[in-house]
């Protein structure tokens, strides 16, 4: 949206030109929505097509939106009036142009548009709910802006609210109520709905704006606004959203999954309208040429500056590549990715010994594998006098009579590592804890180790904690769920980034992070996991046990707290 000369002009139908010629570079979603528009155009033309485009209605919602006044940033602080990009004004030609040819109600009852972050979409969806709030005459008009949470909800609202307030005219013929959150015009109403709230039933919605829709897990929210709508003759439900993180999730396995079938011709839902702006299958997401296809504000309300530090930020980060190619390139990427690149990783392999670390404090941690997989035991020693960074060792445990085996099943080299000295094998065929538990009293008797905590996670791993608390080993309960995990996790990420952690180039702790992904959760916890790489044989049992040993050290701001029997919890 940008400052533009008075009258701002009527761009849909330019738009629709550029994008069907080519000069407007576009996605292949966008090219097949206005393929649809201009087919149905041709078709209205038609006795018995039950449609017709209404250029004047369409224009004339357009202009209401344009008398609106920015709410936000620069174009606010000089009370700027909002001009509609070409991009924008084709979403709002749609909803309100297209009618039906028997009673002259809008076409489209639902509509689902994808666009990536920072694109306006916020307030386009106000224009368009006071647009319908103050000009479809519609009589006890409610107007629900929905989301997971209500203060997320209350967003979509206060844009609408506050470009009401702007304009001296609508704001005369309502009554704001900020303590519920609610403007009232009449017996008309416009009010946010969190999922969480649970007030949503007995609700009798004319329009529904269903915010970031790929938060959602389930589709109660919209079916709940959907089922209410069944007295109002054009209703609708505007779904507005990033891309996300999890298919799973209704966003992208339903409403998404039927834009697709729609706009391809595979199922005809004339009152469905899907438009998605995102990156083409096979192109290069950090080309920046790209990403006005998902950002159609670009070099107006998205700086290419931005998105391109951005994209360097996700070439350098590849943690963080996920949710920038998600937010800021509107790809729907999993969640987890390879965390930490091999190169960033063996920049800090040094030769290095646990005899250089003799009688040095540590932390240690252990994860246990179910049976016969591998386990691993992480010993870190934080930096001492002059030294900048910590030191890692990782050892790993297999049994003996099943590592050959393994070793073929898995395509995996565990016995030459075994001979290289790198995997310790135990007893019998399934994990020996005794074993373990004697071998690292070895360690600790050896080397002189003054073992200041011992992380572990207490699934599966009492056997082992008691000989060792029996010992004398201060031992740390450490879960694996994501409120232990990803404090500890984002230190150990940043400490390897900034080159303040060094290893012994152990070739199967490399390993382990070439098969470790990252999951986070919509709070954007962290914790590594391997559930989005396919094979079976994927081990991240040295990197889970590293960030637990480095953790108790990192983890600075962790309230650490004993119980009656001497044990520590990380809480």
């Amino acid at each position: 949206m940008t400052k533009a000369a008075r009258p701002y002009p009527t761009t849909y139908d330019q738009y629709i030109k550029d994008v069907t010629s080519g000069v407007q570079v576009a996605c292949r979603w966008v090219k097949l929505a206005v393929k649809r528009h201009v087919d149905d155009l041709k078709a209205s033309k038609k006795k018995n097509y039950p449609y017709i485009f209404r250029p004047d209605i369409a224009s004339k919602y357009i202009m209401f939106a344009q008398l609106l006044k920015h709410t936000k940033g620069k174009w606010a602080r000089h009370n700027e009036t909002i001009h509609l990009e070409p991009w924008q004004q084709f979403i709002v030609a749609m909803i309100h142009g297209w009618r039906r040819k028997d009673t002259g109600l809008r076409r489209f009852s639902k509509v689902f548009i994808e666009v990536a972050r920072k694109n306006g979409k916020t307030t386009l969806a106000a224009c368009i709910a006071n647009g319908i709030f103050f000009l479809d005459g519609e009589e006890g008009c409610e107007i629900y802006c929905c989301a997971t949470k209500r203060d997320q909800a209350k967003l979509a609202w206060d844009e609408i609210n506050n470009e009401i307030q702007k304009q001296p005219y609508l704001r005369a013929r309502c009554h704001t109520y900020k303590m519920n959150s609610t403007v009232k015009m009449g017996n008309s109403v416009i009010k946010p709905v969190g999922a969480d709230s649970g007030t949503e039933d007995g609700l009798n919605p004319y329009m529904a704006i269903i915010d970031e829709y790929h938060a959602h897990k389930t589709n109660e929210m919209l079916e709940v606004m959907e089922s209410g709508m069944g007295a109002r003759e054009q209703p609708l439900t505007f779904i507005i959203t990033t891309a996300g993180a999890n298919k799973n999730y209704p966003c992208y396995a339903e409403e998404r999954d039927q834009a697709i079938r729609v706009l391809t011709g595979a199922e005809k839902a004339d009152a469905f309208f899907p438009l998605m702006y995102e990156l083409d299958e096979g192109d290069d997401w950090t080309d920046l040429k790209n990403a006005v296809k998902a950002n159609p504000n670009l070099g107006v309300s998205v700086e290419p500056s931005y998105i391109e530090a951005r994209i360097q930020e996700a070439l350098s980060n590849p943690r963080k590549q996920a949710l920038i190619r998600t937010k800021n390139l509107n790809q729907w990427v999993d969640s987890a990715t390879t965390w930490i690149r091999d190169d960033v990783w063996d920049a800090l392999g040094r030769n290095i010994s646990l005899d250089g670390y003799a009688g040095r404090e540590c932390f240690c941690a252990v994860d246990l594998s179910n049976s016969i997989d591998l386990s691993a035991v992480a010993i870190a020693f934080p930096p001492e006098d002059l030294e900048k960074e910590s030191a890692i060792f990782v050892h790993y445990y297999m049994p003996a009579q099943i590592i050959d085996e393994k070793s073929r099943q898995d395509h995996v080299p565990y016995a030459l590592w075994r001979d290289q000295g790198w995997i310790t094998t135990t007893p019998g065929n399934t994990v020996d804890q005794d074993y373990i538990e004697k071998d690292v009293m070895q360690l600790i008797e050896t080397y002189g180790l003054q073992i200041q905590a011992f992380g572990y996670d207490p699934w599966n791993a009492s056997q082992l904690v008691n000989h060792l608390q029996d010992a004398g080993v201060p031992m740390v309960k450490f879960r694996q769920g994501f409120a232990s995990m990803s404090p500890a996790s984002k230190n150990f990420e940043k400490a390897v980034l900034d080159g303040r952690i060094v290893h012994d180039r152990n070739p199967i702790m490399a390993w382990n992070l070439q098969c470790t992904a990252i999951e986070s959760d919509p709070a954007g916890n962290i914790k590594p996991s391997k559930k989005a790489l396919a094979h079976s044989s994927r081990r991240i049992d040295g990197v889970v046990a590293a960030i637990m040993a480095t953790g108790l050290y990192l983890n600075g701001d962790q309230e650490q707290t004993a119980s009656d029997d001497g044990e520590v919890f990380v809480i």
